[in-house]
């Protein structure tokens, strides 16, 4: 470590208070900072660390991480958001990522969102417009951006929300860059029993319909469907609603 790191450190303890060394020790994380200015990193725990935890392993430049495994239960966080650099290093503070976005989280919150894998002003109309959302949706918030568009509800964002058993199904609405079956990037997700195929089926007042289609009561969809045994089985009504493209 350079002496320029060293007395930075020396700084930011005398600053925050041993408490903060106590913590850093115990996850065997250091902060260090350049000339106490830049980005701080958790050198341990960006590329594996000694327990080998990868904190930015498959995540791309602006992604969103966390230096601690969690399978160490003692492991302090830093209480701050933390993203991968684009040397794949989880840091304080968003970087500046090369060849733009793969997520919203490398855009600006409340200001921008990823369109086309580029970062671009985000639509905050809704700050102003007067919606009544019907069916039980709400209003959409997407990076901290309100449109003034309505979405359903979405029950969970990861499978973490939902349990040891259950697993989190992705709505219809999702966002350009997002994988099938990915609930991060999507609104109407749901919990339900780990096991069924993705996407899920049903009717879009439950799990919304893709960008640029609307959702309205023809045909015939079922209200719900939930997983059973490995598989899917819907309600026998045709009350769900059905996406449609504009004319």
């Amino acid at each position: 470590m350079t002496g320029t790191a060293d007395a930075c450190r020396e700084r930011m303890n005398r600053s925050i208070g041993g408490s903060f060394a106590v913590a850093a020790f115990v996850t065997g994380l250091w902060l260090t900072a350049s000339a106490c200015g830049g980005n701080v990193s958790y050198g341990g725990g960006g590329q594996g660390g000694s327990g080998g935890w990868d904190a930015c392993g498959g995540k791309a430049c602006g992604e969103g991480c966390t230096p601690c495994d969690p399978a160490d239960p003692d492991c302090v966080l830093p209480g701050t958001p933390m993203y991968c650099d684009a040397s794949g290093d989880c840091v304080i503070g968003r970087p500046e990522c090369p060849g733009g976005c793969t997520s919203d989280e490398a855009c600006e919150p409340g200001a921008e969102w990823c369109v086309g894998g580029e970062c671009v002003p985000c639509d905050n109309s809704g700050q102003l417009c007067d919606l009544a959302c019907a069916d039980g949706w709400v209003l959409l918030e997407r990076n901290g951006c309100t449109p003034c568009s309505c979405a359903p509800p979405t029950e969970c964002t990861d499978d973490a929300a939902c349990g040891p058993t259950r697993s989190c199904y992705a709505g219809q609405l999702c966002w350009d860059y997002c994988k099938v079956g990915d609930p991060s990037c999507c609104r109407g997700n749901f919990c339900d029993v780990s096991g069924c195929s993705e996407p899920a089926p049903g009717g879009c007042r439950r799990l919304g319909c893709p960008e640029g289609q609307f959702c309205e009561q023809i045909d015939c969809a079922p209200t719900s469907c939930d997983c059973t045994g490995g598989s899917w089985a819907c309600s026998e009504d045709c009350g769900g609603g059905v996406c449609v493209t504009p004319l």
